[in-house]
């Protein structure tokens, strides 16, 4: 739904630049077989929900930092010409990258606006001794290629050990395909089975919802 005209107005400066702050608020639902973790904000355009239901052999372990939502609003601040503000906590290195990647994107879609990211906190990140991730799969040659590479330690000291394999559905596949998915699952589960990996599917709307 659209926010009133009044709200509207709130919204903008007299020279027509986006003076608040978009907020986002963040919750996790747990069960046993399944994780969903959804960011709500508001937009020009009212107020947006994106979800990201993760299914599977493996499930993140407990949420302690809100970088997902950062990642999930940033095209529609961008956008909107709006500086972010997590309430929770978010890591540093994503804040640092994605700075670049916006200073990167404005110049090739000039309709976008970098923004400033803020947290309730900003924390570090430790560097693990050992490298390693799941691996997000949807059968390509790209993919298959990071894959296998990685699987057999063949990318020297940049080598991640695959723990498992990710397939979206919301991303290339619309979430109204259900057959179009469940084939392409099929296929990935062939490939990522004959390397021992399990796999885990990620539903969201993040498409239809915060893209471009």
């Amino acid at each position: 739904r659209r926010l009133p005209r009044s709200a509207r107005k709130s919204i903008l400066s007299g020279s027509g630049t986006v003076q608040d702050t978009l907020r986002i608020a963040v919750r996790e639902e747990r069960h046993s077989h399944s994780v969903t973790r959804t960011a709500t904000f508001n937009s020009l355009a009212g107020q947006r929900r994106v979800f990201f239901e993760i299914s599977g052999d493996i499930l993140p372990p407990l949420l302690q930092v809100h970088d997902f939502a950062v990642l999930s609003a940033l095209i529609v601040a961008m956008r909107d010409g709006r500086p972010i503000h997590v309430e929770g906590p978010v890591t540093e290195a994503l804040i640092r990258g994605l700075e670049e990647f916006q200073e990167a994107w404005a110049q090739w879609r000039t309709r976008y606006t970098p923004v400033r990211i803020t947290a309730d906190q900003i924390v570090p990140v430790e560097t693990p001794s050992t490298r390693r991730g799941m691996f997000a799969f949807s059968g390509g040659v790209d993919g298959t290629f990071a894959l296998l590479r990685h699987h057999k330690a063949r990318a020297g000291l940049r080598t991640a050990r695959p723990v498992g394999a990710m397939l979206v559905h919301g991303f290339d596949i619309p979430l109204g395909e259900q057959h179009a998915f469940d084939r392409a699952r099929a296929n990935v589960a062939d490939v990522i089975g004959a390397l021992g990996l399990p796999l885990t599917v990620v539903r969201t709307n993040w498409r239809s919802e915060a893209s471009m």
